[in-house]
């Protein structure tokens, strides 16, 4: 039994040292895929900008529209959901923004 419970101690161990590095391999991986921003492909962009002004009137996607664009350019959709968002900020700061007049040129 004193044998078979030192066996024991040590799988254990080694599992534990197994699991604990597949852990930190892990985490780095998703660490360093968090810390690098990437653009939209350019058809994605061009498919997003497009139904934006096409429906300006009221740029919400439903729920439907954002799950077949986050299959058809596989990103997810918290994606979507964020670039459309930005989107609409933007545009709301382009329009209540008071026209500038022109600087003149500096010599």
């Amino acid at each position: 039994i004193e044998s078979s419970n030192v066996r024991y101690l040590c799988v254990e161990e080694a599992i534990k040292k197994s699991t604990e590095n597949a852990v930190m391999l892990i985490n780095s991986k998703c660490f360093d895929a968090r810390r690098h921003r990437r653009n939209f492909a350019k058809d994605t962009t061009d498919v997003m900008t497009r139904w934006f002004h096409e429906n300006i009137e009221h740029p919400y996607y439903t729920d439907e529209e954002k799950n077949a664009l986050a299959i058809e350019f596989n990103i997810t959709v918290q994606q979507i959901t964020n670039s459309l968002g930005n989107r609409r900020a933007r545009q709301k700061i382009q329009f209540d923004r008071p026209l500038q007049p022109p600087s003149s040129p500096k010599k």
